[in-house]
């Protein structure tokens, strides 16, 4: 379910702004099970974190059609559950190694929903914890190309920023299993999208064979 929280403009910009960025988180992370130190036996958050993103001008949606949306990145960071501090390091981790393993930055992709409607969309499908707790992710957006048109290759300004909902990661022995997929996940894997996914019931806690990558 989508997010009903607004995302936050950065800079000092407002929402008449124009361009006016907006990203909307359409899957929210339920749980997740912690995976350590080590990163042969990941599980990525469940269910995979989706974003969409609206540009708008003069309050008109603008159709992905009309953007080059190749420019859009989003980039995630692990924070406590009050939404106060970044969670960024743990007695029990190396300092080398971050407390939230994966791929922590998503490309945007313009992708048709359930309904067969284009948008544009940020999958995270790798995204770990390391420890237990209950923890939320905050997403920023930048948009590496200039008001001018050229590619920005220096320092990008976040230009909108939004906060999931609590999660909490289990242990192997504690997690309660993953949920099935969503009608907007099934509509992304049959466009090729590759992500985790159980073709029956749910996930068991210790069967590492049930897991699929579509």
């Amino acid at each position: 379910m989508a997010t009903n929280a607004a995302a936050t403009p950065q800079n000092g910009a407002s929402n008449t702004a124009s361009p006016a960025f907006e990203i909307e988180i359409q899957s929210h992370p339920l749980h997740g099970r912690s995976c350590g130190v080590g990163d042969k036996d990941r599980r990525p958050l469940n269910p995979a974190p989706i974003l969409s993103l609206q540009v708008k001008e003069g309050g008109q949606k603008l159709p992905p059609a009309e953007l080059y949306t190749d420019s859009f990145v989003l980039r995630v960071e692990l924070w406590n559950e009050e939404g106060t501090d970044a969670v960024l390091s743990h007695a029990n981790i190396p300092a080398e190694k971050s407390i939230l393993a994966g791929n922590i930055f998503s490309s945007s992709m313009v992708l048709r929903d359930q309904n067969g409607i284009p948008g544009i969309y940020f999958i995270f499908s790798d995204l770990s914890v390391r420890i237990h707790g209950t923890f939320r992710l905050k997403f920023y957006l930048y948009n590496m190309m200039e008001s001018t048109g050229v590619l920005n290759r220096g320092k990008m300004s976040v230009i909108s920023s939004i906060m999931s909902n609590p999660f909490t990661i289990y242990s192997s022995k504690s997690f309660p299993g993953t949920v099935m997929p969503s009608e907007l996940v099934t509509a992304f894997i049959e466009q090729g999208i590759r992500m985790p996914n159980r073709k029956k019931g749910s996930w068991d806690n210790d069967d590492a064979s049930e897991e699929d990558m579509e």
